[in-house]
């Protein structure tokens, strides 16, 4: 442990006050779809797709844009800011506690919430995509005053996307080779 280290957490190092882990019970609230005894390997990566985060969307996204060579920014000028989690992600607890400051000087010189996940820099056009989960997901008040804003532009076109597959046929719609 550094001294650095030492000095945020104590002697102790780092202490985490999560849950501790439950048995796997099948909860009424979260039903999942129920994997059936047999199923083919197209049926089995399909069923992974539908079933991954926001952020495993996000990461597919931003390794096709790279390899494609498309310019994009993430979040506000760059600065990936990850999706607090309902049950508390461990990394959000950790980041959050550690960067209060950093979040109220991001705040006061311009963060704000409701910002595009990713943007998109074409010849003719900006894209703003909002990446969802497969299955959906909450789209804030804020997320839809940016959609509406950026959408009243001529230069700027916003979507919210479910998935990496529906973000990526959204910019090749607008892709000019």
């Amino acid at each position: 442990m550094t001294k650095m280290e030492q000095a945020i957490f104590g002697k102790k190092g780092y202490q985490p006050n999560l849950p501790k882990k439950k048995l796997l019970v099948h909860s009424p609230k979260k039903k999942k779809a129920a994997l059936p005894i047999k199923m083919t390997s197209a049926e089995l990566k399909r069923h992974l797709y539908e079933n991954m985060s926001e952020e495993e969307h996000q990461s597919l996204l931003i390794k096709w844009l790279d390899e494609k060579s498309i310019p994009f920014e993430t979040g506000l000028e760059g600065i990936f800011l990850p999706n607090p989690h309902p049950e508390g992600s461990r990394a959000f607890i950790i980041q959050a506690a550690s960067n209060r400051k950093v979040l109220a000087k991001m705040r006061a010189v311009g963060m704000r919430r409701g910002v595009s996940d990713v943007k998109i820099y074409l010849k003719t056009i900006n894209l703003h995509i909002e990446l969802k989960r497969c299955d959906g997901g909450t789209i804030s008040p804020e997320q839809r005053k940016t959609h509406e804003t950026i959408n009243s532009t001529t230069y700027a076109v916003h979507r919210f996307c479910n998935g990496f597959e529906e973000a990526k046929s959204f910019i090749l719609e607008h892709l000019i080779i």
